[in-house]
């Protein structure tokens, strides 16, 4: 897992927490790699279907990742009753070099969360799940 375990705890608890709708939230990172997920509000239309980190969402934990010292690192996102897998709806929405962390919901209980980066075409696999 490239980050520690209260990462990984929070976006599960939060992804859980949002079941059946998709949650959403940042990955802040220092030089050695992620160290904090905020969860942020879902400001998507349809949050069963899709998700969005508002601009005021994002320029707060901007301005905490900088007081931190820290950057941005990408984004997760849940996926209810679906794989941990990038959608189009995903790649139309990622930032080319930022994480994407996507975290499976299965009648309410979080999986492993996988982490993708996208080079502007595609995603690329950075963690799979344990055992696979």
């Amino acid at each position: 897992m490239p980050w520690p375990p209260e990462v990984d705890e929070v976006m599960r608890a939060h992804a859980a927490r949002a079941f059946p709708e998709e949650c959403c939230g940042a990955l802040l990172a220092d030089r050695a790699g992620v160290v904090r997920a905020r969860p942020v509000e879902n400001a998507a239309v349809d949050r069963r279907r899709g998700f969005l980190v508002s601009a005021r969402d994002f320029l707060r934990v901007e301005a905490e990742a900088e007081a931190l010292g820290l950057t941005v690192a990408g984004f997760y996102h849940s996926h209810p009753d679906g794989p941990a897998a990038p959608s189009q709806r995903d790649a139309a929405a990622a930032w080319p070099a930022l994480w994407t962390v996507i975290i499976p919901v299965h009648a309410g209980v979080a999986q492993v969360p996988r982490a993708f980066r996208f080079d502007g075409e595609r995603f690329h696999l950075l963690t799979a799940p344990r055992g696979s």
